[in-house]
């Protein structure tokens, strides 16, 4: 279900203030930037606020019912399409076209754009006109985790919001409300989210198997031959491959709102190509995620080094392995870890496969 009112939402709370009086004043700008880090709650802000802006004439909540199962027709959404996860300049155009269109049932029309850093500069000129001249009672919401990604001149047309991470006591409360955890467990969820609601419940609802794997091939320090890196590779590429699947799944699930019969062969391309963009760029998220982990184990035996509370501890459910680590003196400057992360990831932005940047790394990093 999608939120439907600012209540609803966690954290954030100057951006909820900020649109509140948008919205009272009636001030509210034809674009809207939010960016910000992966699972802190743009997108759910922006359903949000489709359903404050409808409420106006909206007396039934009819629009509000149609908005928190998600398949209103005056709020639409741009996904990234394709195995490269980039919105398509046909996208685009057809998204100029439609914002000119009148609403079809409510007094707004709303456009989302995920991942909106995920347009090409010929596709993200498509949008300048529009940016130029909106129409009224349109609102466009740019949903991006890197607003410099984006172009200045499109920047410069819109209202910046950025989203702060999440506090780990927000979210520990949070879980410890819905889900029936230890504190404890709460406790070491939230701080290994680093400020991400949608990360936290992903950890609750389907493991973090690649993590694991990762944190398990660190905890050993120097392997002793490359096989066993190679094998430890193997083993985090396994567990990338479930998480693949299951994002596959979960986005049929949520693209395929009809029976698959029921779609023209050309509705059918296009939802198979929007598949494709959310399985491409939420497998680059996966391995951004593993680059993260990598640095949060250095930084946790930093912190071991230097008598730090274990209560900061990223991966504090490998507390042991860290201990031993440090016993070991398997830990290396953190700037020293920091660039090498920063070239195996820039690596992996240019086409080279994940498995071969990981066994780079830990070469670079002495693992073997």
């Amino acid at each position: 279900m999608k939120p439907i009112c600012f209540s609803e939402l966690l954290g954030n709370e100057e951006i909820k203030q900020r649109l509140s009086r948008m919205i009272s004043k009636r001030m509210m700008g034809h674009a809207l930037l939010f960016s910000g880090a992966e699972g802190i709650g743009k997108s759910s802000f922006a359903w949000a606020l489709a359903a404050h802006l409808m409420k106006e004439y909206d007396p039934e909540k009819e629009h509000c019912r149609k908005i928190a199962t998600g398949h209103h027709p005056d709020v639409h959404v741009y996904h990234p399409e394709g195995k490269l996860g980039l919105h398509s300049l046909q996208a685009l155009r057809q998204f100029t076209d439609e914002v000119y269109l009148p609403p079809y049932e409510a007094s707004w029309k709303i456009f989302i754009i995920h991942d909106a850093d995920r347009m090409l500069s010929y596709s993200a000129n498509a949008l300048l006109k529009t940016f130029e001249e909106p129409p009224s009672r349109t609102v466009i919401i740019l949903i991006s985790r890197s607003r410099g990604s984006l172009l200045p001149t499109i920047l410069s047309r819109c209202s910046i919001f950025h989203f702060r991470p999440i506090s780990s006591l927000l979210i520990k409360n949070f879980l410890k409300t819905h889900y029936s955890l230890e504190e404890s467990m709460c406790h070491s969820i939230a701080r290994q989210a680093q400020g991400s609601l949608g990360a936290a419940i992903k950890l609750i609802t389907h493991g973090d198997g690649a993590r694991l794997s990762l944190l398990h091939l660190l905890a050993q320090g120097p392997l002793g031959d490359y096989r066993s890196l190679q094998q430890g590779i193997q083993a985090i590429a396994g567990q990338l491959e479930i998480a693949k699947k299951r994002v596959e799944k979960g986005a049929k699930e949520e693209l395929y709102q009809f029976s698959v019969d029921q779609l023209s062969l050309q509705e059918q391309h296009a939802l198979e190509k929007e598949v494709e963009g959310l399985i491409a760029l939420a497998t680059a998220h996966e391995a951004e995620a593993l680059f993260d982990s990598i640095l949060s184990w250095y930084s946790d035996l930093q912190l071991l080094l230097l008598g730090g509370s274990s209560s900061y501890l990223a991966n504090l459910d490998f507390y042991s392995q860290l201990e031993q680590a440090v016993q070991r003196g398997d830990f290396k400057p953190l700037d020293q870890v920091s660039q090498a992360v920063e070239k195996a990831y820039l690596a992996l932005q240019r086409s080279t496969p994940l498995s071969l940047c990981l066994e780079t790394l830990f070469l670079t990093l002495d693992h073997v």
